[in-house]
């Protein structure tokens, strides 16, 4: 009786990576026996060199990317996935204002899955975001003048931002004095 084992090297892709670029290096195991190669599962992804275990991929799409290194030999497969995830969401705090009130809503772009704030960098230290986690909060209590508010994109490691200023142009309330 003779046994013939078709089993491949058993696959290996690499630990999940989060980044902050829509590039990354692939770092999977080199095949012993049988042939690799690289496959995405779902996400998005340029992959430069299917076969190649420490290839580059590109253009990764925002969030999670599942990419699979299969080795095979003789009808047999082993493989083994991956997540990349795309952390880096470019801030956008909306386009500058100018108001006669003193209180508006804040137009920034929706963090995804990631986490937004507001802070207040400049300006009317009276104001008050009512929601600072909300890309369209509301702040109120603007003293006159400019005020600028600075919107943060961040998860893990990656981090953006982006200012908006808002310009207040309250009159002063009129008052002519007591009745007589």
């Amino acid at each position: 009786v003779i046994i013939t084992s078709h089993k491949p090297t058993t696959a290996c892709s690499g630990a999940d990576q989060s980044i902050c670029m829509d590039s990354a290096l692939m770092v999977a195991n080199t095949p012993l026996t049988g042939t690799g190669i690289w496959t995405l599962q779902s996400g998005a992804a340029g992959i430069t060199d299917i076969t190649n275990p420490n290839t580059q991929v590109k253009n990764l799409g925002s969030g999670e990317n599942l990419l699979r290194w299969t080795i095979s030999y003789q009808g047999c497969t082993s493989y083994d996935d991956v997540v990349i995830s795309n952390d880096f969401v470019q801030a956008d705090a909306g386009i500058d204002k100018v108001l006669c009130a003193n209180r508006t809503a804040l137009e920034a772009n929706d963090p995804g899955y990631s986490q937004g704030y507001w802070t207040i960098t400049g300006g009317s230290t009276g104001a008050n975001i009512l929601n600072p986690y909300a890309a369209n909060s509301v702040i109120e209590n603007l003293g006159p003048g400019a005020t600028i508010l600075r919107w943060t994109i961040s998860k893990n490691s990656c981090l953006s931002y982006d200012e908006v200023t808002i310009h207040t142009h309250l009159p002063t309330t009129a008052f002519a004095g007591e009745d007589l």
